[in-house]
């Protein structure tokens, strides 16, 4: 069977990019869409060890590790070594489940041009076939994305209280804020700069890199002595960072993570 190689890596491209977006909702782990492209870029690369001349279940587990090890690094880091471990091992699950799936098409249905190595597949399929797959990706990521948030509040009542000093606000609860404190892998809320004056701090303010279409940069943020959610009396405390945007927010005075609820 003659294998392409821009086939190769177009198709594991698209499928990783969905293994990886599912690994970030099962996970809770906001990823901005320029890492997962990245990402689903670099496994795309990846695939092409199946055409290196060894075999066997060693060969294709080991394989598999070193993929997974690759992709989730790139896609979220390492920060901490749990919650490297976490992703880790959810991108696997996701990629046993699929590659699972999978075979069980190729072998009921023996498509011609499919083909499955340590799970690496190729398909000779049209130009025209791997747009449709990749809209249909992009469509069951999103009801499912849906399905998993469906009972998930959209804003709730902040309260910080830092020092004497205490504030409260309307948050809104958004997958995209990606904000991690680089070294704990905690996430941070998005003030509105109109509060910077209220929660004064002499605490140690930790750099805290973002990524916009426009570009890139560092905010400075610390972690209060008090976050909660006042809509849920009897949740624990959040353990996160805040920062204050550089820009006022529109309609909300803070952005929360919303895998902090």
């Amino acid at each position: 069977m003659v294998i392409y190689a821009d086939v190769l890596i177009c198709v594991n491209m698209i499928m990783d990019y969905f293994l990886l977006s599912l690994t970030s909702k099962l996970c809770k782990t906001a990823c901005s869409f320029r890492r997962q492209l990245i990402g689903s870029a670099v496994g795309g690369i990846c695939a092409l060890s199946i055409l290196l001349p060894f075999d066997g279940l060693m060969f294709s587990f080991l394989q598999r590790l070193v993929t997974a090890s690759i992709l989730t690094l790139t896609t979220w880091g390492f920060g901490t070594i749990k919650a490297f471990f976490r992703r880790f091992c959810c991108f696997m699950i996701c990629s046993f489940g699929f590659s699972g799936a999978l075979f069980v098409v190729i072998y009921f249905l023996k498509p011609n041009g499919m083909f499955e190595r340590g799970g690496v597949f190729y398909y000779q399929l049209s130009p025209l076939f791997l747009v449709l797959s990749s809209a249909f990706c992009y469509f069951l990521i999103t009801l499912l994305s849906r399905f998993i948030n469906r009972d998930r509040k959209t804003t709730v009542q902040l309260f910080i209280k830092e020092g004497s000093a205490e504030l409260s606000t309307v948050a809104l609860v958004d997958s995209g804020n990606c904000l991690k404190e680089p070294f704990s892998e905690k996430g941070v809320i998005l003030l509105d700069p109109k509060y910077e004056n209220m929660l004064i701090t002499k605490k140690d303010r930790r750099v805290i890199p973002y990524e916009t279409v426009s570009g890139g940069g560092v905010l400075m943020g610390f972690r209060p002595d008090k976050i909660e959610l006042l809509d849920e009396k009897n949740r624990e405390p959040l353990d996160l960072y805040i920062v204050f945007s550089n820009t006022p927010l529109k309609n909300y005075g803070a952005i929360l993570p919303a895998e902090a609820i």
